[in-house]
């Protein structure tokens, strides 16, 4: 049976739902992250463009002057200040046509959170839909925070931003496993913690999930759901570090005679991995996925 995978990605914004609203839809050529995870075709992507109202295009443009470009999908919901409803698909799998539902909730009169969640990989098949939200978890993650950022700083200045840029990018983590990822997130929501990016099965299990406290994310999972977390799951806790290439930095280790315990494996939510123990046993896991960003 095909699993169906939902990802959910939270953000707050310093404005209210109707600015959070605007930034979102009329201003989203100002804070879309473009890139390999963000762009259909990062050679000819020159733009973002959103077509206000129920039915209007959501297009990647290649050509400003013709207005040739990529249809990633339509308007399906427009509540302004409530909720948006986007279809959505990629280029390199035009026929999987999913769904994007964004709910803007305020936290306070200059303070929304918005929510969205992109379901409907479960539609594509077996092998396609895992590849298909791994581009997705990396995209998402790193354009909700964009948002986050552009929305702050044009508050702060009155003016769009230029940069994205917020000095050092951490690239150590902590990473959890539990019985249970609904206690989990429970838990750490009675903590203080912030919940950044989930992903659940169609069962309501964590395959994975990224919780914030100030600067500082965590991975959390829940045991037996994600495929190839088999090391993490036996150990119950381990560190993630991030590296640029990890095939070359695992046969560095191999050459080393480190304790290689999980072979490089491609994940479900848009990694590559390996990874292995320290002297005293401790997990350590080396992928190209940084949480948080």
């Amino acid at each position: 049976m095909t699993t169906e995978l939902s990802l959910t990605v939270k953000v707050d914004v310093p404005v209210g739902v109707a600015q959070a609203f605007q930034m979102f839809t009329a201003d989203m050529n100002t804070w879309y992250r473009g890139g390999p995870y963000g762009w259909n075709d990062p050679e000819r992507a020159v733009a973002i463009v959103l077509e206000p109202g129920v039915g209007g295009r959501w297009l990647e443009l290649w050509d400003s002057e013709t207005g040739e470009g990529f249809e990633i999908g339509r308007v399906l919901t427009w509540e302004p200040g409530v909720r948006l409803v986007l279809s959505h698909r990629m280029l390199v799998t035009p026929h999987l046509v999913t769904e994007v539902r964004v709910d803007f909730r305020a936290l306070a009169a200059e303070r929304t959170r918005v929510i969205l969640q992109h379901s409907g990989w479960n539609l594509a098949g077996e092998g396609v839909g895992g590849s298909s939200i791994a581009m997705a978890i990396r995209g998402w993650g790193a354009t909700a925070k964009n948002l986050q950022i552009t929305t702050r700083t044009k508050t702060e200045e009155g003016q769009s931003m230029t940069s994205t840029s917020q000095g050092e990018t951490p690239t150590i983590f902590p990473a959890l496993r539990y019985k249970s990822g609904k206690e989990a997130l429970d838990w750490f929501k009675a903590v203080g913690f912030d919940e950044w990016l989930v992903v659940h099965s169609s069962e309501g299990r964590l395959i994975h999930g990224e919780v914030k406290f100030g600067a500082g994310t965590v991975n959390i999972g829940e045991i037996g759901v994600a495929e190839g977390h088999e090391a993490v799951d036996e150990a119950g806790f381990g560190i993630s570090v991030y590296v640029e290439d990890v095939d070359a930095h695992y046969l560095g280790a191999k050459a080393s005679g480190l304790e290689i315990v999980q072979m490089p494996y491609d994940t479900d939510f848009g990694a590559r991995m390996y990874g292995l123990k320290d002297p005293a046993g401790n997990l350590w896991v080396f992928g190209n996925y940084r949480p948080g960003l």
